[in-house]
């Protein structure tokens, strides 16, 4: 299945590849064709790339648990001042959750 959403995906950029040409632009009837495709794939390309996202999330996620957290500082991918955050930063944003219960949900 994630295969044939792939080639979705690739139709849709070559889709928008050959809108963006010049020569389609001056063909109405092709540039309708091949927009009205694009329209018709264009939710599930969205959704396909917010399930890679989120995919793509969640294992980095899975490595930074795996790891352990130790009672100092642990690395933060995605914190915008400082790459490191505290053990305690950690629990609040995953709220009264213990740990490594995270860490089993998680399959880590």
């Amino acid at each position: 299945m994630l295969d044939q959403l792939e080639r979705i995906e690739k139709r849709y950029q070559e889709l928008n590849r050959q809108i963006a040409m010049p020569e389609v632009a001056f063909d109405l009837k092709q540039l309708q064709t091949l927009a009205q495709e694009r329209a018709s794939i264009e939710g599930l390309v969205t959704k396909y790339r917010q399930y890679k996202a989120t995919s793509k999330s969640l294992e980095e996620t899975r490595a930074m648990l795996s790891g352990g957290l130790d009672e100092g500082m642990t690395t933060h991918k995605y914190e915008h001042h400082s790459p490191r955050i505290s053990r305690a930063r950690v629990k609040k944003e995953f709220g009264d959750h213990d740990l490594s219960l995270v860490q089993r949900l998680l399959g880590g």
